[in-house]
């Protein structure tokens, strides 16, 4: 009998390779940039390099966000209504464009931090 591993969730997925599905996603004009020169440069396609980079990274970068609190954001959420400064609506679309993470997502990360005890607040330098 062979002894059980513990695989991804994603190795039990047919092979992503069998039958490439157009998809669009927005990406830093920057880094795709960056992509397609070591794709070229390799002599491989941009869609190949996409492949490894998720492959090697996914569960890095799921764990790192887990750290974060991001798997406890995730639960049901409900829309809210609530008054926020322009200078806080300014701050978050900031973080947004730093992270590419939704505004929405950034603000319950937030909340999920300073509600959450163990997390010590970060002073600004000023």
């Amino acid at each position: 009998m062979t002894p059980s591993r513990s695989a991804s969730p994603r190795s039990s997925l047919p092979n992503p390779h069998a039958v490439p599905v157009p998809r669009s996603y927005r990406v830093a004009t920057q880094l795709w940039e960056q992509a397609k020169a070591k794709a070229k440069s390799q002599q491989r396609s941009v869609a190949v390099l996409v492949q490894e980079a998720v492959d090697e990274q996914l569960d890095a970068v799921v764990q790192d966000l887990e750290q974060l609190g991001v798997s406890d954001v995730t639960l049901p959420d409900k829309r809210v209504r609530t008054a926020l400064s322009r200078q806080l609506l300014q701050a978050l679309q900031q973080a947004r464009r730093q992270t590419t993470l939704p505004g929405n997502q950034l603000l319950g990360l937030c909340l999920y931090r300073h509600l959450d005890g163990r997390r010590r607040r970060r002073s600004k330098a000023k």
